[in-house]
């Protein structure tokens, strides 16, 4: 069986659409390309050539390893730049035809669905050129919107709810909200980004609360702040256990405070 092939263009690599597409999704520009490019095969192993009809963002999820809601960000802020619909842009002046009978088949497969959709409207096609970049604004508020519904950054003006946070009983909210600051600032990449800040406030204020009034180990407490559960120390636990059980044996003789006496005296003793 013959290998087939799709076409790219040498302006490819460094087209400036991927970074608007990768701000508008805030997904690095590495993986706004690599998402393409399955398009792009998938479009070229469509019954109709250059549509998309088939995609599963699953699929290229695992084939990439990254997050599904990493791929469906990046498809949402694709439309309108290098995606119309279901149809890739700039498909027909940029891909040569099959020349293994594909034209007839598609042409085939129209015809079926005019048959089954007489009252569909064929999609408009609009020709994949630069000026598009105009469109940035109004498509980029749009996409704005649907991807703030799926979480986004810790806002520079959060205000975290105090009442919540003196219920708990922490005693120094500036302190713990700096440190709440502090952390999600530094949290890199989709980690750092969630759907509810103020809930993720409140689970804050619960595991500094837990962190206080319990001892714990230095792993136990990076990991209530992260939110995971950590096994106590053993070790520690053993340790402890073996002193309290010592300390409540009966001793006959003299105190340890009259031992350490008697061991100063010979001291002084033998010095003289």
């Amino acid at each position: 069986m013959a290998i087939q092939w799709l076409r790219l263009w040498h302006e490819m690599p460094n087209d400036p659409k991927w970074r608007t597409i990768a701000r508008v999704s805030q997904q690095p520009i590495p993986s706004v390309m690599a998402v393409y490019v399955h398009l792009l095969v998938i479009a070229s192993n469509a019954t109709e050539r250059g549509r998309t009809t088939n995609v599963c963002g699953e699929d290229i999820a695992s084939a990439l390893d990254i997050e599904l809601e990493q791929v469906e960000q990046i498809l949402s802020a694709m439309q309108g730049r290098v995606l119309d619909g279901e149809r890739i842009s700039g498909w027909e002046s940029r891909q040569v035809e099959r020349e293994d009978g594909s034209a007839a088949r598609a042409k085939a497969w129209r015809e079926a669905q005019k048959q089954t959709q007489p009252n569909a409207a064929e999609r408009k096609r609009t020709p994949d050129k630069d000026k598009d970049k105009d469109k940035d604004k109004d498509i980029e508020k749009k996409t704005l919107g649907a991807t703030g519904a799926r979480g986004s950054r810790m806002p520079a003006d959060f205000e975290p709810d105090l009442t919540f946070a003196a219920e708990c009983g922490i005693a120094n909210i500036a302190q713990e909200f700096a440190k709440f600051t502090d952390y999600w600032s530094a949290v890199p990449g989709h980690k750092g980004v969630k759907l509810d800040w103020p809930a993720t406030w409140r689970n804050w204020c619960r595991n500094a609360k837990k962190a206080s009034s319990t001892p714990q180990t230095f792993a136990q407490i990076n990991a209530a702040i992260a939110g995971v559960t950590v096994a106590p120390n053993g070790a520690a636990e053993a340790t402890k256990t073996k002193l309290d059980a010592d300390d409540a044996i009966p001793r006959n003789g003299p105190s340890l405070a009259d031992l350490a006496k008697m061991a100063a005296l010979r001291k002084r003793r033998v010095a003289a």
